[in-house]
């Protein structure tokens, strides 16, 4: 007689902190850009914060992979891209708007523009834009990244919590820009304290 043994597979995800340690900001960064209500915002996502307003904005940004159009392309898993945002890609001099996100794919996600967006092709970064019509610029770059997982209700008042010195895993967050980075790709660039290693 002989003995199978069943295998179970659970859904989950891989802690985005090394030892899960991190120093967090004191009280919470108001969100001060669009997010859908029900929309789990993930812990070690970037942020962009103003200690002087004691706001913070989720940097909206997904890299292109292969396939898709450049009016429909598909991009990596974990973007908070939305309907209704003015996008660019990085390093371009052209917005576009967002009429709608598919993430019904297990592998990818596509983003649908009104109109083709020059540049949306394999490699590239798409990021929310400040809509500029003579020079766009990314509407926010990330100066630290987010310390506790955080859902978005209807009608709530968003408090981010923010860490500001903490090891991100770098294989475990979503692929982003090499130019947001310094010291050699080791550290943030607008944070030095936010160090980025493979686990």
């Amino acid at each position: 007689m002989s003995v199978s043994f069943e295998r179970t597979t659970y859904s989950g995800r891989q802690q985005a902190f090394w030892r899960g340690e991190a120093k967090m900001l004191p009280n919470g960064y108001k969100l001060e850009n669009a997010i859908a209500a029900g929309t789990v915002l993930l812990r070690g996502a970037f942020v962009h914060i103003d200690t002087d307003k004691q706001t913070g904005a989720v940097v909206k940004f997904a890299k292109v992979v292969k396939g898709g159009t450049t009016s429909a392309p598909r991009v990596e898993k974990g973007s908070y891209i939305q309907a209704g945002d003015t996008v660019q890609i990085i390093g371009g001099t052209a917005t576009q708007v967002v009429t709608a996100v598919d993430t019904s794919n297990a592998e990818y996600d596509v983003i649908t523009f009104k109109a083709a967006l020059t540049g949306a092709t394999e490699g590239a970064f798409v990021i929310e834009s400040d809509g500029a019509s003579d020079t766009p610029a990314p509407k926010y770059l990330p100066n630290a990244v987010l310390g506790a997982d955080r859902k978005v209700e209807a009608n709530d008042m968003v408090a981010l919590d923010v860490a500001y010195d903490v090891v991100v895993l770098k294989n475990v967050v979503p692929s982003f820009p090499t130019e947001w980075l310094a010291d050699g790709g080791l550290c943030l660039k607008y944070n030095p304290k936010i160090i980025f290693i493979h686990s």
